[in-house]
């Protein structure tokens, strides 16, 4: 007997339910996210500065650049599978682990080259830590999972304007120390998400089979997480080109550059604190859709450059086009495996998410589109539409009841 994915999904609960408060897991897993994107939004916008400090040419820049790309989406693709052997909790510590050793050692790195394979094995390793972080969330404490993923936003968000007023007044050598105290931060949190101070035990939900030896074959599961890619590589623009374009086209200043930047996370880390993980996958869709909207319109009006006011405005619609579109994937492709696979199919979710399709799109970018704003951001545009029609067609897939 077969059946929709959404119906599928809409009697099983995605994660365990607490029966009473779990200060710990909660606790650990809010430090863990927290340090996670602090250490994302010290390295993103600064490391290429300290590798510029140490005497590397821009080739060598750009190498290093696309190594951590290529070993944090190996990782996030690969690592979680330790999970399935040794526990969610254990692996995290083993990631984390990894990452600090190799980020102690870029200090010590001889040379460019050496440098190089440092950021492609650490990269492994840090790349690894959000599906984790994830996954441990919708089993540990999925009914906190908007907030604890808005406490990431906040880390990123913090880094990125302290960790830049820190290099005004001490300079650029405080970013690798700056991140191995994010990583302390992340091993404290994973250490605090395995004490056992819940005040009542956790009971295992609910959850109807997919009845499939291997649930990351299902042809609805991988809709779900191409849509959700494709909304997110809308993004790819943004993240690269668009403060360039803003400052030597337009003539904005740092200060409403970074303003703008803050606009959008706030509006993220809005959409997180009000949604849970909790709920049926009919919602998950609809959040998906939103975010594919909010999208095409956002990057539609951007193209044609509007006014501030107007940019800041269209701004607020990254709480869609980010926050709300990868809220219900992670919920759809939660709901979608059972328990003990979820890191897995998390992991893949991640890498496809994070890491392949926006990497490609960005890529791309470096052709004539980074040379045309006005196009480039209506191939953006046109990424969000093609998102939400792929997220229109998951009523279509089926999956064994």
């Amino acid at each position: 007997m077969s059946t929709s994915n959404e119906t599928i999904c809409q009697t099983a609960i995605p994660s365990r339910q607490p029966v009473g408060p779990a200060f710990g897991p909660v606790l650990g897993i809010a430090l863990s996210s927290f340090a996670y994107f602090f250490f994302l939004g010290t390295a993103t916008p600064y490391f290429s500065l300290w590798l510029a400090q140490k005497g590397l040419q821009s080739n060598w820049i750009a190498a290093i650049a696309t190594a951590l790309l290529i070993g944090a989406t190996i990782g996030q693709a690969l690592l979680p599978y330790a999970a399935l052997r040794i526990g969610r909790t254990p692996a995290l510590l083993v990631t984390t682990l990894g990452g600090l050793g190799c980020t102690a050692a870029l200090m010590l790195a001889p040379s460019p080259g050496a440098l190089l394979g440092i950021a492609l094995t650490g990269a492994l390793f840090t790349g690894a830590a959000i599906p984790l972080i994830d996954a441990i969330a919708l089993e540990k404490a999925s009914p906190w999972y908007g907030r604890i993923r808005a406490t990431g936003s906040a880390g990123f968000a913090m880094a990125t304007l302290g960790v830049g007023w820190l290099i005004d007044r001490i300079g650029v050598a405080c970013v690798v120390p700056v991140e191995l105290a994010a990583l302390l931060g992340l091993l404290a949190g994973a250490l605090l998400t395995a004490l056992p101070l819940s005040l009542a035990p956790t009971q295992p939900a609910p959850r109807v089979s997919t009845g499939s030896a291997s649930p990351l074959r299902s042809a609805g599961l991988w809709a779900v997480m191409l849509s959700v890619a494709l909304i997110n590589a809308g993004h790819a623009y943004y993240y690269t080109f668009s403060n360039l374009h803003w400052s030597r086209d337009l003539g904005y200043s740092s200060a409403t550059l970074g303003l703008l930047w803050a606009t959008g996370v706030a509006a993220e880390i809005s959409v997180f604190s009000g949604f849970s993980q909790s709920g049926d996958t009919s919602g998950a869709r609809r959040l998906i859709l939103l975010g594919a909207g909010g999208g095409l319109i956002r990057w539609s009006i951007t193209a044609f450059d509007p006014p501030l006011a107007l940019l800041f405005a269209l701004q607020l619609l990254h709480g869609l086009s980010f926050a709300a579109t990868l809220l219900g994937g992670l919920r759809m492709v939660k709901a979608m495996v059972p328990d003990d696979v979820a890191p897995l199919a998390i992991g893949v979710f991640a890498a496809l998410v994070h890491g392949v399709v926006i990497g490609l799109v960005t890529a791309l970018l470096g052709l004539p589109f980074a040379r045309d704003p006005a196009v480039a951001y209506l191939l953006m545009a046109g990424l969000c539409g093609a998102g939400g029609g792929g997220a229109l067609m998951l009523r279509r897939f089926r999956a064994p009841a």
